[in-house]
């Protein structure tokens, strides 16, 4: 039976999904149904439909799958012509001039069926990226980059002060009402150790629009600047509210960096940091360390503003079919006509780079009575001094074989260190390429056998570079990543995200962007040419900027710590006079009465301007098959123009007693983990690594009103339709020859 469904949604996954129930009890599938072969040819149809099927799937879901956008410096400033324009707005001309932008490339985004279009204010220097094409959910991102030389968090807190009220939009509440109270797909600002950004989605034109001019109102004209009481409640305040009181530290961002200070993961994370970048911006916590953040002043604030909200070093990021002319007539008249061209220092002058390996132990507080056995993290990391945009591209390729299951450094660690967890956090895209490769579950002392492990595998890997199967199944899984993406949510958001790596640097954010696409399409022709073995040689031997930072608990210190913090708060109030002690206590009733009044006030008819009856719809043709085929149910619904499937192939268990349920769930997480009649050890999940996206089996139970409950069990799978014969091929040994 076929459906057409008529969807209003913010987003409409497109994902072909086979789900099978069986009335089968055994763990064994031993129906005499060839059940691959009969899921393999329902995904041939599929993947190619006939004419009948392809006229009715709507054209929105028939997007660009592969990328031929050939990049070179040259061609960058050349149309392509690719990609037809789908947005109802047409694009400007090369070199066309509108409301102070000068239109400086028209480039193709395949990936997203988009023109892009780079317009750089001829006053200010301030870019915008438009990203055209017909998708509804229209976003919009403010960026700049901010950089911190010190722990005090500034960066962070300024963040939190431009959403707290500005010029046009007095009312402190007016970012908490707009993300609740008007039709935003999505509302957020954040700040890493080089930029802060400010992204907002609407299905809406005109709310879009709205938010956007309230984002730019407060990151030009933020009240902050000349209301020292917003610093009190963004970043810290001293509370007392009568004399006998115990003074206490209050303040959004300090409270929330204090959480933080319990987290080993973080602080390990920026102790890597501190001692691979040694005074360096990236060496600091931009955030902010609670012993640092009551040092800020109202000064600090201003300074940073005007140092780096500025035009200068602003980007902007437009998505979708919006009408990006409004958004340049408002920017220009509004605001950038009384700014000129700005000069930001974003010189690292106070980084010291290390003179070959470097090791630092640093301590982390917890309580007396805490269990310390294995709770160290030691971390080795290394940086790629120079490593251009197209080679961090390429160099993925390298992590993954490092970071996976089974891999090179996998085999060693569980032979050498066989409790240790392991991960590598990736930080290519960053001004100063670099990676952390994190071991958990481990103590001071492996610290020896770790720096040998990651040493051997990168010898393993400069000796005998990467197995061509393992480079098969990573484009794949690009592939299925670029296949997801299409109906991603959000997407502005990643993307201004990878803007502002770029711009900082290379300062040509359209450059380094595209070549680290291209690298990816090219990662064959990089492997077959040699190109990728040797930067294996070139950035893992002799690494001379790598470091190995072990972060260990140490009893007692939270308390000390925690002692410390109390004997301050009392110091600093008994050397309060009478008459500052007044002047604390008037200070916090007027905070209060500030919060109180602007609880009962708002702004947000300045800033909600759409209505549900105002919103597109989102149409498109979904189809759903049901069918039995030898007393086996099959499910299927189904959407053109995508190259991946997802499927469940479940089993009714009702059989196991609700007690027995643990069992059967302790059974479904080590099937992968278990040999099989063709595969021993953890071979089989390997080869699972090889072509399939997500895998596993898991069970499932249903709980009932009436207290009845109806488990499943499952095996799972999403992968490119053609590795689906492959899957099935494996699928087949999971189920009917692991051995127990």
């Amino acid at each position: 039976m076929k459906k057409f469904v008529k969807i209003s949604t913010l987003v409409l996954i497109t994902i072909l999904t086979i789900v099978l129930f069986t009335s089968c009890i055994k763990y064994h599938y031993n129906s005499n149904v060839d059940l691959g072969k009969y899921l393999s040819k329902l995904i041939s149809e599929l993947y190619e439909p006939n004419n009948e099927t392809k006229n009715k799937i709507a054209s929105s879901s028939e997007l660009a799958t592969n990328i031929i956008y050939s990049v070179t410096h040259d061609e960058l400033t050349n149309l392509s012509g690719k990609v037809e324009t789908l947005s109802k707005y047409p694009l400007p001309l090369l070199n066309e001039i509108l409301y102070g932008f000068r239109v400086n490339g028209i480039y193709d985004f395949e990936e997203r069926n988009a023109k892009v279009v780079l317009f750089e204010h001829l006053n200010t220097g301030a870019m915008v990226f438009l990203i055209s094409n017909d998708d509804i959910d229209k976003s919009a991102c403010l960026g700049f980059n901010t950089l911190a030389y010190d722990d005090k968090g500034i960066p962070h807190i300024f963040e939190h002060a431009t959403l707290s009220g500005s010029e046009k939009y007095n009312n402190p509440n007016i970012h908490f009402e707009m993300s609740t109270k008007t039709y935003t797909t999505y509302v957020n600002a954040f700040t890493s150790q080089f930029y802060t950004c400010y992204p907002v989605g609407s299905l809406s034109d005109e709310q879009l629009l709205s938010c956007y001019k309230m984002y730019l109102d407060g990151v030009m004209k933020p009240n902050v600047l000349n209301n020292e009481i917003i610093l009190e409640n963004e970043a810290y305040r001293y509370v007392l509210k009568n004399k006998n009181d115990d003074l206490q530290l209050s303040g959004v961002v300090y409270s929330e960096m204090s959480a933080y200070e319990g987290n080993i993961i973080r602080k390990a994370d920026i102790n890597a940091n501190k001692t691979l970048f040694k005074d360096s911006y990236l060496s600091f916590e931009t955030g902010g360390l609670p012993s640092e953040i009551p040092k800020v002043t109202q000064e600090d604030l201003i300074e940073f503003h005007n140092k780096y909200y500025q035009p200068s070093n602003m980007i902007i990021t437009l998505y979708g079919d919006l009408d990006y002319k409004k958004y340049l007539e408002y920017t220009n008249n509004e605001y950038l006509v009384n700014y000129d061209k700005k000069r930001i220092n974003k010189d690292d002058t106070l980084y010291h780079k290390n003179d070959g390996f470097v090791e630092k132990k640093y301590d982390f507080p917890v309580a007396s009575n805490s269990n310390i056995e294995n709770g160290s993290i030691i971390t080795y990391s290394i940086s790629f001094e120079g490593m251009s945009a197209y080679e961090t591209g390429l160099f993925d390729i390298v992590l993954h074989e490092l970071n996976r299951d089974n891999g090179t450094m996998s085999k060693r660690i569980s032979e050498g260190l066989p409790k240790a967890m392991f991960y590598i956090d990736n930080y290519l895209a960053s001004p100063m390429p670099y990676i952390n490769i994190v071991f958990q579950n481990v103590n001071e002392n492996d610290k020896s056998i770790i720096k040998t492990i990651v040493e051997d595998s990168f010898n393993e890997l400069i000796k005998n570079g990467i197995d061509e199967e393992i480079l098969n199944a990573y484009i794949d899984s690009n592939e299925m990543d670029f296949e997801l993406t299409k109906d991603s949510h959000g997407f502005t958001n990643e993307l201004s995200h990878f803007y502002e790596y770029t711009f900082m640097n290379y300062g040509d954010t359209i450059l380094g962007y595209f070549e680290a696409l291209k690298a990816m399409r090219d990662l064959k022709d990089r492997y077959t040419d040699g190109t990728i073995n040797r930067l294996i040689k070139n950035y893992l031997s002799s690494n001379k900027n790598s470091s190995l930072t072990i972060t260990v608990p140490k009893r007692g210190l939270l308390e000390k710590n925690n002692e410390e913090l109390n004997k301050y708060l009392k110091n600093y109030k008994q050397n309060l006079s009478d008459d500052e002690l007044n002047k604390l206590i008037e200070k916090n009733k007027e905070y209060d009465k500030w919060v109180s009044d602007n609880q009962k006030s708002s702004d947000i008819n300045l800033v909600r301007v759409a209505s549900v009856s105002g919103l597109p719809e989102y149409k498109a043709n979904c189809y759903a098959y049901e069918e039995n085929v030898e007393g086996i149910r099959f499910i299927r619904s189904d959407i053109d123009g995508i190259n991946y499937s997802y499927f469940d192939i479940m089993f009714d268990v009702s059989g196991v007693k609700f007690n027995d349920l643990h069992k059967l769930k302790l059974l479904s997480n080590l099937f992968l983990y278990l040999p099989t009649k063709n595969y021993k050890g953890l071979t089989l999940s390997s080869e699972f690594n090889k072509y399939s996206y997500i895998y596993g089996a898991s069970l499932y139970v249903n709980h009932y009103w009436d207290g009845g409950y109806k488990p499943y069990l499952s095996f799972f799978n999403m992968s490119l339709n053609k590795n689906a014969d492959k899957v099935f091929e494996l699928l087949d040994e999971l189920m009917n020859f692991t051995e127990f």
